[in-house]
């Protein structure tokens, strides 16, 4: 990496993070090691609901670009979609955390989904990126299969049309993705769509893709331990130890799980960390990083 693009990385880090001169030491090793690699970012809470948050994280997507970090991102939307639905009075219920979709809750998935990919890529282009919209109107990504009956049109996903998404990548887009996905039990029509976990389909597509790592941007600092107290690094006999004991509970659970089967699929490390404030830049620059890390043994 020419050395003026490693000074001006230098410059940005400093302006955007306060890294002092020990952080940016720690910082150049990452750039140079991370540059051309692919990761998976799934993306909600603050970062969709607030204008601040979200501006903070399209300037660190700008500047993970700049550096020659490819990205892809995905995107939820539940409590827009929990929103919408009450407004159309659509009756919705969860179990075992997850949503039971009807075909008037993919409909208005289809739309919710849609606004919050319009103006992600609204505030991508306006930081001179050039965003990839896989708008839920068009035709899929992403192909899935329904979980069971019970859970109605809610599914897991089967296949990924990779080539399509590494082209674009290859082009200089970043993609931009909802959790959604066609059933692949019905005919390839606006009708046959599936409402998918966002932290799933982040999970399948790292793992199809052979990416560097998964982050799973979330509400709180990651996964801590009985006394409330954050662990830093777990590994997959760690995680299922935490599981037995009660300790990871809810709706982590399903995310620890995303994890360990990105790590199998072949992904380097997943992370799972809080998506307020600049968390991802420390989270892939510094030593230390920010939230939890989940590797092999």
């Amino acid at each position: 990496m020419p050395q003026l693009i490693l000074l001006d990385a230098a410059r940005k880090i400093f302006r955007l993070h306060g890294f002092n001169r020990s952080m940016l030491e720690e910082a150049i090793p990452y750039v140079k090691e991370f540059q051309e690699k692919l990761m998976v970012l799934k993306i909600g809470g603050s970062i969709i609901e607030e204008d601040a948050a979200q501006k903070e994280f399209i300037e660190d997507v700008a500047f993970m670009n700049e550096i020659g970090i490819k990205l892809i991102l995905v995107h939820g939307g539940g409590k827009h979609l929990s929103a919408e639905l009450k407004k159309r009075g659509v009756h919705s219920e969860f179990k075992n955390g997850l949503r039971v979709t009807s075909q008037e809750v993919i409909d208005a998935a289809r739309d919710v989904f849609a606004s919050i990919n319009q103006s992600l890529g609204k505030a991508l282009r306006k930081e001179n990126l050039s965003p990839f919209c896989f708008e839920p109107h068009d035709v899929p990504l992403l192909t899935g299969r329904v979980i069971a009956p019970e859970y109605g049109l809610a599914g897991e996903p089967v296949s990924l049309q990779k080539e399509l998404l590494l082209s674009k990548i290859d082009e200089g887009c970043i993609p931009v993705l909802p959790s959604l996905g066609a059933n692949g039990d019905t005919p390839d029509d606006r009708g046959s769509a599936l409402n998918i976990n966002g932290d799933t389909v982040a999970g399948f597509i790292a793992q199809k893709v052979a990416a560097e790592k998964l982050i799973l941007m979330t509400d709180v600092d990651g996964i801590c331990n009985a006394e409330g107290e954050l662990i830093e690094t777990l590994t997959p006999k760690k995680v299922e130890a935490l599981i037995d004991e009660g300790i990871i509970r809810g709706g982590m659970i399903p995310k620890v799980r995303t994890c360990l089967n990105a790590l199998t699929g072949g992904v380097h490390k997943a992370h799972i960390i809080n998506g307020s404030g600049r968390t991802v830049v420390n989270e892939v620059l510094t030593n230390k990083g920010v939230g939890t890390q989940i590797l092999q043994e």
